[in-house]
């Protein structure tokens, strides 16, 4: 089994729950507004900057693009003040866990811009990171899965798999401290 079809196999529950723990960002629907928004851009800020970090800590051989960058451009469009907090983790983490979350989440970015765009409830200059999710997503992916599954990295496949689960677990809980 290639290392993508093992990481989906293994991640499925905790990426179905990731996705419940958005909910209360009413996205797809017609109670989707603008103060929603600037709690999800804060959420994927958050969670972007974190992973990034992590990754640059792991010494990534892999050329991933900084989206933490569209996402502070996006909430500084929209006057929010952005800021971080650190990370107190322990920082033995692989990668390409990490990066598996972090690019795939790309592909239901995209699908948000599409909604964003359909319903015109966001003004196209503060849609940056979604935007570039929705051109560069598709593409971007199956180079990485390629990337992913050299046979190298499949002794590596626990450290991998329990490095996905942090970063579905991490966004999860920025979700939810966004509730309030």
């Amino acid at each position: 089994m290639e290392l993508s079809a093992y990481l989906k196999k293994e991640t499925k529950e905790l990426h179905e729950e990731t996705e419940k723990s958005f909910a209360h960002f009413h996205l797809f629907s017609d109670d989707f507004h603008i103060d929603h928004y600037k709690k999800l851009l804060e959420v994927q800020y958050q969670w972007h900057k974190s992973i990034e970090y992590l990754v640059d800590h792991a010494n990534c051989k892999y050329p991933y693009h900084k989206k933490s960058r569209l996402l502070e451009k996006d909430l500084n469009s929209l006057g929010q003040k952005v800021s971080i907090q650190p990370l107190r983790e322990d920082l033995d983490y692989h990668h390409l866990g990490l990066l598996y979350v972090m690019e795939g989440s790309m592909l239901g970015a995209s699908m948000m811009h599409q909604f964003f765009v359909k319903k015109k409830l966001i003004e196209e200059n503060v849609l940056n990171y979604y935007k570039y999710c929705s051109n560069d997503g598709a593409r971007t992916w199956p180079s990485f899965v390629k990337y992913l599954n050299k046979p190298e990295f499949l002794e590596q496949k626990e450290q991998l798999l329990a490095s996905a689960k942090y970063a579905f677990n991490l966004i999860s809980k920025y979700a939810e401290k966004c509730k309030n």
